[in-house]
């Protein structure tokens, strides 16, 4: 199970299902944000996104590497919203899988080298 976390301003995490977003405060009226939500994926959408993956497992680290790595599945979002804030915009999403056998980072950049 891999969590997705937007890139936005910090703000309090509601957790929705598998995904969580990062709710934005506005005062527009709810017609006007649906309006500018929709220019804006679909701004978002006409430019290229590259997702990576990083990771390791049983195959090639030992136990005690992997234990070092290793996070609780309830701090999976909070690890990946750290990555996206640490990145200061360069990284879009990200999201952590960890298990006994292996740990993994999944992130997405618009340009990779930034990220």
């Amino acid at each position: 199970r891999a969590l997705m976390v937007p890139a936005r301003p910090a703000a309090p995490l509601t957790a929705l299902s598998m995904v969580t977003s990062i709710p934005v405060q506005s005062e527009l009226s709810e017609d006007e944000q649906n309006k500018r939500s929709a220019a804006a994926r679909q701004a978002a959408a006409s430019k290229p996104l590259d997702v990576h993956v990083m990771g390791l497992s049983h195959h090639n680290a030992a136990v005690d590497v992997r234990e070092k790595l290793a996070i609780p599945g309830d701090q999976w979002v909070a690890a990946a919203a750290e990555l996206v804030a640490w990145s200061n915009g360069a990284i879009e999403e990200a999201a952590v899988l960890s298990t006994c056998n292996r740990f993994e980072v999944y992130f997405s950049a618009r340009d990779s080298r930034q990220a």
